[in-house]
């Protein structure tokens, strides 16, 4: 192995993943490719360690030997984590800071991944969970009609139509952001990023997010990053611009009632802890410590 700097970042899909990740990987220093599925490398790795200890036990009988014990259970973890630093490795190229995205593992096995890539940095980038809802929303109407696959829709409708969808969404936002609140606090290796901080205060935040992975944070390198980054430029650059919608932070508008706000707030009470005021539609600062 070659021994470069690991970290993993993370979120709730239509949190901003995307742009963080892009935007690290245009660093010079970083490389952060499109989203991993490490889930299914990791049951692919079981999968064939189970099928190789059916075999060994087979050739035991056949040589009436003593069957050994299964190597599934103790060379599963260490195969996958072998396999994820080649991989994340391998992905970076010369960049001596190596980063993978993956939205559906990491954030449910935060353990798992701290011990499998020994102690990596975390990248968790959270927004508030009204305009997450309202984006999800939009972008499965748009992935419904531009693949004809209806099964986008009924994902979102399933929960009980726009409403259903805002409550569901809350109660997620909760668990993930309670999960990475507390990882914060015990432990120096996770930074927490706002996605309207990385919209509005784009050069600060990506000055704190660089020099905790511990890459350049120079005037030259940080307002390239800035201009490369932008919504607009993103948008053109990307072949699926139904992909970008507004990268919005009004968290809903005047699309919320009042009373579906406050029934929100009781479902996601770490928004407050994380500056989102979800009853009067504000963002305040984002909270020390």
């Amino acid at each position: 192995m070659s021994g470069k700097s690991l970290f993993l970042c993370s979120g709730m899909p239509k949190s901003g993943t995307t742009l963080l990740q892009r935007i690290l990987d245009m660093h010079p220093e970083v490389s952060c490719p499109a989203e991993h599925q490490f889930i299914l490398l990791s049951k692919n790795l079981l999968t064939t360690l189970e099928a190789y200890d059916r075999t060994l036990v087979k050739i035991d009988r056949q040589l009436g030997t003593p069957t050994r014990p299964p190597l599934a259970p103790g060379l599963h973890p260490k195969l996958v984590g072998f396999a994820l630093r080649a991989i994340i490795e391998a992905s970076a190229g010369d960049k001596p800071i190596a980063g993978a995205n993956d939205n559906i593992s990491v954030v449910n096995n935060f353990a798992d991944f701290d011990g499998l890539l020994d102690r990596p940095r975390f990248v968790a980038i959270l927004r508030n969970p009204i305009d997450i809802a309202i984006s999800n929303w939009h972008y499965n109407a748009f992935m419904a009609e531009d693949t004809g696959d209806q099964r986008h829709l009924a994902l979102v409708r399933e929960h009980g139509g726009f409403e259903g969808w805002l409550r569901y969404i809350a109660k997620a936002f909760s668990e993930k952001a309670r999960h990475w609140l507390s990882a914060r606090r015990a432990n120096e290796r996770v930074l927490i990023v706002r996605f309207e901080d990385l919209v509005g205060e784009k050069k600060p935040t990506l000055a704190r997010v660089f020099a905790f992975l511990g890459a350049s944070t120079e005037e030259a390198v940080l307002d390239d990053l800035v201009r490369r980054s932008g919504f607009d430029a993103m948008k053109a650059a990307s072949p699926r611009k139904g992909f970008f919608r507004a990268a919005s932070t009004s968290m809903g508008g005047e699309e919320v009632t009042e009373g579906l706000r406050q029934e929100l707030a009781r479902l996601a009470p770490e928004a407050d802890r994380l500056g989102y005021d979800l009853v009067g539609g504000r963002i305040g600062p984002f909270p020390p410590g």
